[in-house]
């Protein structure tokens, strides 16, 4: 059969979807460096890494604001959770380091090489100021607001021993250190130590440290500085580097990553695109496309878009949240997650972008066109070897800190009707591009799919006790973890905890109360074991470039142990001008590998 090697591909949608349709959402794309000489299995999507809990903080009142910052220094993780700090150790167990002012905002964290960390918060107002002192311990955080000669931070960073904040509401950065103390101490500081920018019209907005140069982003234009010492113009020990001017500016300060060799960020200008630009040279480069900017220049809001770069099976990834990206009809806030690969991109020449999503309980894709659910992790570090992540609340879970972990399928949540814990299966989604009978009228006869084959768990074995009539009732798991389990009931039921119960060690029982008031005559307990038991590829299609998609077909892709399961199906029907999209969709907590596509068909025209 003839090969539909684009069933594996990036997010690439215009604003006609007719024109470019295709979407990746918690899939990520692999290209096979020992893939024949026939190019068989020369792309692979493999499914993005799932939440496993790490800890839980405490999240404070009055405004009861989700993780802020994550950072680690020297083996130890710190993170700032409403208005407190934490540090965290390898267990989850965290102590409470002090106090910091809650704007809501993401906090400006950085340490010196002295063992000290700079907390910036409130950075949306004056950017109040703390730090942690080397070995600190509980209650030891420090403000720096009772010393005139702090100037505030909007945004900062770390270079050659000195301490660097943005001032707020100004086009200067000031660094720290005054005349009777080394500059490298974050608890000493000079209000004449600071560099106001020729040239610079608008107010700086974020600064980075890149080797030996610093980063000053305004919102229209950017400047380069560097260290010069104390022979610098005027005294100051920075100046601009070759008066090199930046014609692009920056619109979410909170997304300014360092990746290796190079910094990326999310940039407007006075024409008002909005790209994703690469440092190069001294001049950037656009790393974003078409499709990405479609997106992005719909979204109600940008500027508070927050990023973090991480490394995941070789891959380097810079992941962008953006928390207000539009609005359901209800009114409710919509946030998107999008995933840069930038070690794909090098290897396939081109900018590669792909979504990611959290899908809350019977959620997915709700159409082709629609803004994918957000992320709800908002920070990243990595800490004891793992990569923590913390929570910015959409998933119902504010304060916590999970972890990204092989062979985690799952994403931490809780249920938005009884607030109960919840894992939830990750939906892999894959809408294809206009396949190979685009503007053709045909017959399609078989479409079938390379997978990861005989993935699924093993089969659980679970008993009940008990009724729900006036009582409780028992679940009894043999022989399994991570078991769904759902309550279905018969007759008048009315149990207000039915949503997913999961992670149930094995040989345990759990007991799930009845809540409800009056009589249920005949009420019984039943399970529903196919979550991960029996995975599926959930299969529809568009016979009208992606505008509106038909009846949703279920394949099974083999239980566990059983490889030899083909996954096809047969009789696709006949597909009209302008041609037939594919609608992909995995949603058990599984392995989930897309590997190949082969599509026959029978071109009406020939």
């Amino acid at each position: 059969m003839p090969a539909f090697p684009q069933v594996v591909g990036p997010s690439y949608q215009l604003a006609s979807a007719q024109a470019a349709i295709e979407r990746m959402v918690n899939w990520f794309l692999v290209p096979n460096e020992a893939a024949d000489s026939e190019g068989k299995f020369k792309m692979l999507a493999l499914p993005c890494p799932g939440n496993a809990p790490f800890c839980a903080l405490p999240v404070p009142a009055p405004f009861n604001q989700p993780n802020r910052g994550l950072l680690e220094l020297r083996g130890r993780c710190f993170g700032v959770n409403g208005s407190k700090v934490f540090e965290i150790d390898s267990a989850g167990a965290f102590i409470d380091i002090g106090d910091v002012v809650d704007d809501g905002g993401p906090c400006v964290m950085y340490a010196n090489g002295n063992g000290q960390i700079f907390i910036g918060a409130g950075t949306l107002g004056g950017g109040q100021g703390y730090y942690i002192p080397d070995g600190a311990g509980a209650g030891s955080l420090v403000s720096l607001q009772g010393n005139p000669d702090y100037l505030g931070c909007v945004s900062g960073s770390f270079q050659d021993g000195y301490a660097l904040n943005v001032i707020p509401d100004s086009n200067a950065f000031q660094w720290g250190g005054d005349d009777d103390h080394v500059v490298g101490q974050i608890e000493y500081w000079n209000a004449a130590n600071k560099a106001i920018l020729a040239g610079q019209a608008d107010k700086l907005r974020a600064l980075k440290s890149w080797r030996e140069y610093i980063y000053l982003m305004g919102a229209r234009r950017s400047q380069i500085y560097q260290n010069v010492g104390s022979n610098g113009i005027g005294g100051d020990p920075f100046a601009s580097y070759n008066s090199t001017f930046i014609e692009t500016g920056i619109a979410a300060p909170a997304a300014f990553i360092t990746l290796d060799d190079s910094l990326i960020w999310i940039g407007e200008d006075a024409r008002g695109q909005r790209a994703c630009w690469r440092s190069a040279a001294f001049q950037p480069q656009r790393i974003s496309n078409f499709g990405v900017e479609r997106w992005w220049q719909s979204y109600t809001q940008i500027d508070d878009a927050i990023g973090f770069a991480y490394i995941w099976q070789g891959h380097q990834f810079i992941q962008f949240n953006f928390p207000h990206a539009g609005l359901t009809a209800g009114g409710d806030v919509i946030s998107a997650t999008w995933l840069y690969d930038a070690t794909a991109s090098a290897l396939l020449g081109k900018p590669i972008w792909t979504e990611r999503s959290y899908m809350a309980p019977g959620g997915g894709l709700q159409d082709a066109v629609s803004i994918a659910p957000g992320r709800a992790e908002l920070f990243h570090c990595y800490a004891f070897g793992k990569h923590l992540v913390g929570s910015g609340g959409s998933d119902g879970n504010p304060g916590a800190i999970y972890q990204y972990a092989e062979g985690v399928y799952t994403d931490c949540g809780a249920d938005p009707i009884t607030g109960d814990q919840i894992l939830q299966p990750i939906v892999c989604d894959r809408i294809t591009p206009h396949g190979p009978t685009w503007g053709k009228r045909s017959i399609h006869n078989r479409i079938e799919f390379e997978l990861a084959r005989g993935v699924g768990e093993q089969t659980a074995a679970v008993t009940f006790t008990g009724d729900l009539t006036n009582t409780s009732a028992t679940i009894v798991v043999a022989d399994t973890t991570g078991l769904y389990v759902n309550e279905l009931v018969t007759g008048s039921a009315n149990i207000p905890n039915d949503s997913f119960i999961t992670s149930i060690v094995a040989n345990t029982t759990v007991t799930i109360s009845n809540a409800a008031t009056g009589t249920e005559v005949g009420a019984t307990l039943q399970a529903c074991l196919a979550a991960g038991i029996n995975p599926q590829l959930l299969l529809r299609w568009s016979n009208d470039g992606g505008m509106t998609f038909g009846t949703e077909y279920s394949i099974p892709i083999g239980s566990q142990g059983q490889y030899n399961v083909w996954v096809y199906l047969l009789q696709l029907g006949y597909a009209n001008h302008p041609g037939r999209v594919y609608w992909v969709r995995c949603a058990d907590p599984v392995m989930n590998t897309l590997m190949n596509c082969t599509l026959d068909y029978f071109d009406l025209a020939s």
